[in-house]
């Protein structure tokens, strides 16, 4: 892969895992760019939905959060009500991914990060962004930009991730906050809560920029800074009035997303410094300084931003003999996947595995790398070490010392596990941002303190005021969720 091509990719979004779109390009598979696919039919649009939604359950995770999930329905539900003929029902649940994002499905299948919930204010935002998605299925725009499916490089599966789906034209995302706004008015909510979350978003954005480029809401839906504007200036124009039943938005939505995980996941696993640690599937993991690392619920690894070499870890749901287990992984892949130039038996951390050298790709497009398989407790683990490119295979030998570093989790490292939980405090009279974090015990920095909190820094509370914190708590004594 060329230095361009790999600037390229990372400036699209392939930093591992987190909503990761390897394509051809990135592994130096053949060329291909099928057409997109293109839904004409209410009945084509829904298959392609239930198709598309196993494939983000699978990919995604949902968070599985009961109570969450109900709250997102009962709002949802709302503003789907508004609608007088509505092409299909609709469906809210929340996906345990900690950048802020949502998307929808053609079958109405609609879907909300958790580090999205995190970000909102209050119900008129959620109750905007729902309506918005709900646009994006009404009027079809949802089944005409499905994601692609280009050939991707059977070692670099598992990172493939939902967030491929293509991004909305600028006409899409204008004519879906208007309907959106439209559909949140009429369901009793406020429809300005459509430009702070925009501006929310983009905020946020900024204050990531440079640090993470993982892809976002920005990233499928584009020209927040515009529609924010445009937005703001539409829902003053709008004549809405206020459901009862919501009471006070700020405090309808706080209230039931307090607890919520705030960036990483304990229940996923985390990192500390370049160690993942996961205490409920009882594993570290050391992965190589410099190189970039991240997780989900499914897969944990780092690539190298210099050369693109990956290593990453799976954990599939049976344990047993780690080479029949190994062979069965091979034996499900389509068509000539790999070329096994050869295998061994080896130990990983005191642990029996057996190891599977593989190659894929012609002579000048080749991708080189191993698979191992290690038992332990009730899974197999498959660590996957591949090097995209031939500057990238003098980098697998860090892979593979990751690899070899991975282990029980030790007793020691379990008490280094800790929660961040989002947290609602009440502010005091002439109590600033930087005095109430202080106190709070907040670990935000204070630029995103405000942001969290839809304020400027300078902010000074009257008091009263509800006020969102990120708190770090032992991992043991917070409540699952």
């Amino acid at each position: 892969m060329s230095s361009n091509s790999a600037q390229r990719l990372y400036d699209l979004g392939i930093v591992i895992f987190l909503f990761l779109a390897i394509n051809a390009a990135s592994v130096g598979c053949r060329r291909s760019t099928p057409p997109r696919l293109s839904f004409e039919t209410t009945e084509e649009s829904l298959r392609a939905g239930r198709q598309g939604e196993e494939a983000d359950e699978a990919r995604l995770g949902l968070l599985g959060d009961e109570a969450l999930d109900t709250y997102l329905n009962s709002v949802g539900q709302r503003v789907f009500e508004a609608i007088r003929t509505p092409r299909v029902r609709y469906d809210f649940r929340v996906v345990d991914e900690a950048q802020p994002n949502a998307f929808a499905l053609p079958d109405g299948s609609v879907f909300v990060t958790r580090g999205l919930l995190v970000l909102m204010n209050d119900e008129d935002e959620l109750a905007c962004l729902l309506g918005h998605e709900i646009a994006h299925v009404e009027q079809r725009h949802t089944a005409r930009h499905q994601p692609s499916s280009n050939p991707v490089s059977p070692l670099l599966g598992p990172w493939r991730r939902a967030a491929e789906r293509a991004p909305y034209t600028q006409v899409m995302e204008e004519e879906a906050d208007f309907l959106g706004q439209q559909f949140c008015a009429a369901a009793g909510h406020d429809p300005m809560g459509m430009s702070t979350l925009l501006r929310s978003l983009r905020q946020v954005e900024r204050i990531q920029f440079g640090l993470s480029r993982q892809p976002s809401f920005l990233a499928t839906h584009p020209g927040l800074q515009n529609r924010a504007t445009l937005n703001g200036a539409r829902a003053r124009e709008m004549t809405w009035r206020r459901d009862p039943r919501i009471g006070d938005p700020r405090a309808a939505l706080l209230q039931r997303t307090e607890g919520i995980n705030v960036g990483q996941r304990p229940q996923s696993g985390v990192f500390v410094d370049n160690r993942f640690l996961d205490p409920v599937l009882g594993y570290q993991i050391t992965f190589p300084r410099g190189w970039v690392r991240s997780a989900n619920n499914r897969v944990v690894g780092a690539r190298s931003s210099d050369t693109g070499a990956v290593v990453f870890l799976v954990a599939d749901r049976s344990a047993g003999d780690p080479k029949m287990r190994g062979e069965e992984w091979l034996a499900r892949q389509t068509g000539d996947a790999f070329q096994v130039e050869s295998t061994q038996s080896l130990f990983v951390g005191r642990m029996p595995a057996w190891r599977f050298e593989l190659t894929t790709g012609g002579r000048i497009n080749r991708t080189t790398g191993s698979a191992t398989f290690v038992s332990h407790g009730e899974r197999t683990f498959r660590l996957i070490a591949v090097a995209p490119s031939r500057a990238a295979r003098a980098e697998l030998r860090r892979a593979m010392t990751a690899i070899r570093s991975f282990r029980p989790l030790a007793i020691e490292n379990r008490s280094l596990i800790r929660a961040r939980r989002l947290r609602v405090v009440t502010a005091e009279p002439d109590e600033s941002l930087a005095d109430l974090g202080a106190r709070a015990e907040d670990t935000w920095v204070p630029t995103r303190r405000a942001v969290m909190n839809g304020l400027f820094s300078n902010h000074v509370f009257s008091g009263g005021e509800l006020a969102k914190i990120a708190r770090s708590e032992p991992y043991e004594s917070v409540e699952e969720r």
